[in-house]
Order: C-alpha cells, then sequence, then structure tokens
C-alpha cells in the first residue's frame, strides 16, 4: 500500500500518490485562491505538510489519503488568511485535539469532488444501465416495478442491476487512476483496464491473464492496483446498498 510504503520511507510511493491526486488537489486550491500562483502554492504546502505527516507515522490510513489531503490544503488557505484574525486560545491543548478528532469530519469540497467522479463514472455507462440505475438505485423502485417501466421481466431488471453495478464500480474506480503519459508501452494496457479488472464478474474478460501476468511482474503497476483495490472493497461494502425498506421509506416520506 503506497502510504504506508511512505511511512517506511519509500519516496517514490509518494511520488505516486502525488501523481494521482494532484488533480484534485489543484481543483480545490483554485475554489479558494485568487490566482494560480497562490494555488500552486496552495498545492506545494498542502503536499509537503501531508508528507511529513506521514513520515512520522501519523495522517490517513487506508483510502482516506485524499480526503486528507484536500483538507490539509484548506487548512493551509486558512492559515495564510487568518494571521492578522484575533484567535480564542484553549488552556486545554490535548483535550481541543483529541475531540476534534474524534468528531466526523465533512468537507464540502471533497464530497463536491467524489460526487463529480461519480457522475462522470455514470456517463460512462451504457443507456441500459442508465436506466437501471436511475430506476433502481436513484428513485428505489423495486425490479418488480422497474421492470413494467422497462418492459421487461424482473429477472432481467436483477441481472441488469448486477451489471450496472458493475459498471458503475469499474468506471469509479477507473477514474482514480492517473493520466498513463508517464507510463512504460506495456504498461499502459494494463493501466486502461484495472478498474474493469477489479469489478468484473464471474466471466473474466480474455484480457484478463495479460493483465495479472504484468501485475506480477511490474512493481509500479501492482502497487497501484492494490491501492485501487482499497477503493473496490470500499465500494461493494454492503452498507452503500440501497435497502428494500430504504425505497419504502423514501417513497413514503415523498
Amino acid at each position: 500500500m503506497l502510504i504506508e510504503s511512505v511511512r517506511l520511507g519509500d519516496t517514490s510511493a509518494y511520488e505516486l500518490l502525488y501523481k494521482r491526486h494532484k488533480s484534485a488537489a489543484y481543483s480545490v486550491a483554485r475554489c479558494i485562491s485568487c490566482s494560480t500562483s497562490e494555488a500552486d502554492d496552495l498545492v506545494a504546502e498542502g503536499f509537503a505538510r501531508v508528507l511529513a505527516t506521514l513520515v512520522r507515522g501519523e495522517g490517513p490510513r487506508r483510502h482516506k489519503f485524499r480526503a486528507y489531503l484536500l483538507t490539509t490544503i484548506r487548512h493551509v488557505a486558512y492559515d495564510r488568511t487568518r494571521k492578522d484574525r484575533r484567535l480564542t486560545l484553549c488552556d486545554d491543548i490535548v483535550a481541543a485535539t483529541d475531540a476534534a478528532e474524534a468528531a466526523p469530519f465533512e468537507d464540502p469540497l471533497t464530497t463536491q469532488f467524489e460526487n463529480s467522479t461519480a457522475a462522470q463514472a455514470f456517463d460512462k455507462l451504457p443507456p441500459m444501465s442508465k436506466d437501471t440505475v436511475v430506476l433502481t438505485i436513484v428513485l428505489g423502485l423495486s425490479p418488480s416495478e422497474a421492470a413494467v417501466l422497462l418492459g421487461v421481466s424482473p429477472n432481467c431488471v436483477s441481472a441488469r442491476m448486477y451489471r450496472a453495478r458493475q459498471e458503475l464500480r469499474a468506471a469509479y474506480v477507473q477514474a482514480q487512476v492517473p493520466p498513463s503519459v508517464d507510463f512504460a508501452k506495456n504498461c499502459r494496457f494494463t493501466m486502461a483496464r484495472l478498474g474493469a479488472w477489479l469489478a468484473q464478474g464471474p466471466r473474466p474478460p480474455s484480457w484478463t491473464p495479460l493483465v495479472e501476468a504484468h501485475l506480477s511482474s511490474c512493481r509500479r503497476c501492482a502497487r497501484l492496483a492494490a491501492e485501487l483495490t482499497e477503493i473496490n472493497d470500499w465500494l461493494s461494502k454492503p452498507r452503500f446498498a440501497r435497502t428494500p425498506a430504504d425505497s419504502t421509506r423514501q417513497r413514503e416520506v415523498s
């Protein structure tokens, strides 16, 4: 895992994290800065702070790197603008820090970025899958209800739901892959298929052995695949799936 490699002193792992998340970092920095040069400074200091935190053995865990980075960039911007403001100090700084770390944090800019990534993934779906996602996941219809609107059987809707979830997850994970321009030519084939490889169903594509053979021999691509595996597993957890009870409650409220 890249984050743990950085904690062990592997600077090349942090370079990969930088390449993967710099676009998101610049998007946030431009929203809270007045010029391009200021945005550059925010991104540079933000990455530097996160690196120092990781080297100390602290900071983000697993798939939380991006949220931690974007929050750090915002804090850098706040630190620069509040120098002349009056600050209220707390007598018990340790207790205040513990309370802040224990409280759940919702960063609206991070949420906006993740929603944008999800929207991009949705746009890549075939029309049939889009219709299925909207009816079953967004509107919360049961397969029987969606079947009436789609003109197919409930079993067909269930099969389409399974396939659409796979495609959506594959597109979302693929969006996390950094641009492959700096990868070797033999790496690009694998880079372009990592999302689909992680989300594949019981019938793997014909190119699966090629991808797996490359990952077994390329350390750089294997690291990226391990990082994306965590994101894919996180997206696959049951708590993110809508239950029939949730759908019923939503229709009752509406």
